[in-house]
């Protein structure tokens, strides 16, 4: 059998429902976060493209910026390699 939690007051008596449901207006909704796609990202040194995993580097004294991603191995091997003679 499961047991319901139900809201009491200081002295243990159980509160009515309409001291406990609260109704709050489209006004008070703070639903920003799920509507908010990730803003998608590219890595300036291999290419890659994403949501996540990216870092953004900044030189203040040269006024540029530019996104890499935050594992080095994984981006320095996604390089693009030259290519090689067959022969």
């Amino acid at each position: 059998m499961a047991t319901t939690w139900k809201p009491r007051d200081s002295r243990g008596h159980y509160l009515r429902s309409s001291d406990v449901h609260t109704t709050r207006g489209p006004e008070d909704w703070d639903d920003t976060c799920r509507h908010e796609q990730p803003e998608a990202q590219r890595c300036s040194q291999c290419g890659r493209a994403g949501t996540r995993g990216f870092q953004t580097l900044a030189n203040a004294e040269h006024r540029i910026s530019f996104t890499v991603c935050a594992n080095k191995n994984a981006c320095r091997k996604r390089w693009p390699k030259p290519a090689r003679d067959a022969a």
